[in-house]
């Protein structure tokens, strides 16, 4: 049996800008990398089967993420998970920095079992955090059957 899933990197959000120090404005970060979802079998992420990028941005083309309003993308993806397989969320993000080097916020994929896809009766959200010194960003993922 296979469960029909939907998968929505709903927003980011600052949690903490405090290390972008001067010359960098304090309010807010500016966030460049990819985040996605894949799926497969493979015991460590991405998955092997099929995978999509749900939010890229390159170098010098970063998104300004303020603490007090989080940048809403709504990226969907819908597919299949089988069992025995893995959906992997998350990525690798960087705040850029104008003055001085970038600071790399993290690689971070988590991921969630068939199982819990298979025992889903309502929709679900997953906090995927990437973070540095005073430099906090939450991607919100959310997850319903289809």
């Amino acid at each position: 049996m296979t469960v029909m899933i939907e998968v929505n990197l709903k927003e980011l959000r600052c949690l903490d800008s405090s290390g972008d120090t001067f010359p960098e404005s304090p309010n807010q970060l500016e966030i460049r990398g990819g985040l996605g979802v894949s799926v497969g079998t493979t015991a460590t992420g991405p998955g092997n089967r099929e995978s999509h990028t749900l939010f890229r941005k390159p170098d010098n083309q970063g998104v300004e993420v303020y603490p007090s309003n989080p940048l809403v993308l709504n990226s969907r993806k819908q597919f299949e998970v089988r069992p025995n397989e893995f959906v992997w969320i998350g990525g690798v993000l960087v705040e850029e920095d104008g003055a001085s080097a970038d600071d790399s916020l993290g690689d971070q994929r988590p991921n969630i079992s068939f199982i819990e896809f298979n025992n889903m009766t309502d929709p679900f959200r997953k906090a995927v955090r990437f973070s540095s010194t005073g430099q906090v960003i939450e991607a919100i993922y959310e997850f319903r059957r289809v």
